[in-house]
């Protein structure tokens, strides 16, 4: 599993990390989730920190801090994360779905313009860390699955998402203006 952003409140990594707590007996222990991001506070970092020894995680979320190569880490992603409470054009997961990585993501205001549910990702609700557990362990264990949604992922975002169509996108508009 793979996780990107700054570890803030607001990317809400303690549900994403609880979910995984929820199921770290259902995976092989080689199951790790990965988070890469900078603490944006030093009270982020000691309640980060503080859960993952309560919930005696210490070998499988692996916190990677500020990572220089990103993409390397998309290579290498089974399954891409979001637990935000709130986005604005998420970046990290449309590179991530750019890479073809199956993605989960909280139901944000404005996921829904990316995700489509079940066709080219998954949407649960905000902070239900049941539904994301279940989630997780779903695409986790079938195969098939990722495959359709890592597919269908890559369509849409280079249909809609690409460079080329967002520019021409803003050009439209302010040419409308």
């Amino acid at each position: 599993f793979l996780a990107v952003g700054n570890i803030k409140w607001e990317k809400n990594y303690t549900d994403l990390i609880l979910a995984f707590n929820n199921i770290k007996n259902k995976i092989p222990n080689k199951a790790q989730l990965h988070c890469a991001g900078r603490y944006f506070t030093e009270n982020d970092k000691i309640a980060i920190t503080e859960l993952i020894n309560k919930c005696e995680l210490n070998d499988r979320v692996i916190m990677l801090g500020s990572v220089d190569d990103v993409e390397a880490l998309y290579r290498k992603a089974k399954i891409y994360v979001l637990s935000s409470l709130n986005e604005g054009m998420p970046n990290a997961l449309l590179e991530a779905m750019s890479n073809g990585i199956p993605s989960i993501s909280s139901n944000w205001p404005g996921v829904s313009n990316i995700i489509s549910n079940n066709e080219n990702g998954m949407i649960v609700p905000l902070k239900d860390i049941g539904a994301l557990s279940e989630k997780m362990l779903e695409l986790y264990n079938n195969e098939e699955l990722r495959h359709q949604l890592s597919k269908n992922s890559y369509l849409e975002v280079n249909k809609n998402f690409s460079e080329k169509i967002v520019a021409q996108k803003w050009l439209d508009t302010l040419n409308q203006i």
